[in-house]
């Protein structure tokens, strides 16, 4: 078993964040598992965990925009467009307000 690095642009927020967005989703209220799980599991979302074994809280949540190992040339335009649609999608489904990060992801 060894530690995988790459990086990951992700449209999110954290667990804390998720859980004010869903704090009426009655389905969520009856998830007995942890949010992490719950937002992975039913709503498809992607984690971006900054570090080994990270704990839930310290994840960002939502969806991924980008990825890669080392150092990777990008389309800055079309980044911005996807980061763009997906705040949008998340403020529309979820009423969330996300930003988009860039960071180290270690699994």
């Amino acid at each position: 078993m060894g530690i995988d690095i790459s990086w990951k642009m992700i449209q999110g927020a954290t667990e804390k964040e998720w859980e004010e967005a869903l704090s009426d989703n009655g389905e969520f209220k009856e998830w007995d598992d942890s949010t992490g799980s719950f937002l992975q599991e039913q709503l498809g979302m992607d984690c971006l965990s900054p570090y080994f074994d990270a704990a839930s809280e310290h994840c960002i949540y939502g969806y991924e925009i980008s990825f890669g190992d080392g150092a990777t040339e990008v389309h800055l335009p079309a980044l911005v467009d996807k980061a763009i649609s997906a705040d949008q999608s998340l403020r529309n489904e979820f009423g969330l307000i996300s930003r988009t990060i860039v960071s180290q992801h270690l699994y």
